[in-house]
């Protein structure tokens, strides 16, 4: 009986903070990006790149130099907006990010991304919440079973 109650407990509080912990890692930039401090930045050129040729996607990406001097690399980073199947799409994306444009950028491991929310960091805080809830549920389960167990 200990054994099993045991295992479930370790069930549910390393197995939702596992999933949550892939929530915080997964995708380009990861969630814990959002941490990284936003630099300003200027940009300097725009291309569209063809990707994944078979499909003739393209990929509009932004050159930038730091605003001010030695606060990073200048560099690409690609649009946040998906990839344009026509090239009049993609011109239309590259119009945003003309010559001269402040932009907000975030460096994390020594890629170049555009500081803006994105749809992973609110499922890694919701993942986070939920995990939580769900290992305190699970080990308020098991001491409510243990205290019942030692009843008997």
């Amino acid at each position: 009986m200990r054994t099993g109650l045991a295992l479930a407990g370790l069930a549910f509080i390393v197995i939702p903070l596992f999933v949550a912990h892939g929530f915080w890692n997964f995708g380009d930039p990861p969630a814990v990006a959002q941490f990284a401090s936003a630099r300003e930045a200027v940009v300097e050129r725009t291309d569209i790149a063809v990707v994944n040729a078979g499909r003739g996607w393209r990929e509009v990406r932004v050159h930038v130099r730091p605003a001010e001097p030695e606060a990073f690399e200048p560099g690409w980073f690609a649009t946040p907006r998906p990839g344009a199947a026509s090239a009049a799409q993609a011109e239309q994306t590259a119009a945003l990010f003309p010559a001269g444009r402040q932009v907000r950028v975030i460096v994390h491991n020594g890629r170049l991304y555009e500081a803006r929310w994105r749809w992973g960091y609110t499922a890694a805080w919701a993942a986070t919440v939920l995990a939580l809830v769900v290992a305190v549920t699970g080990l308020a389960g098991v001491v409510l079973s243990a205290l019942a167990a030692r009843r008997r």
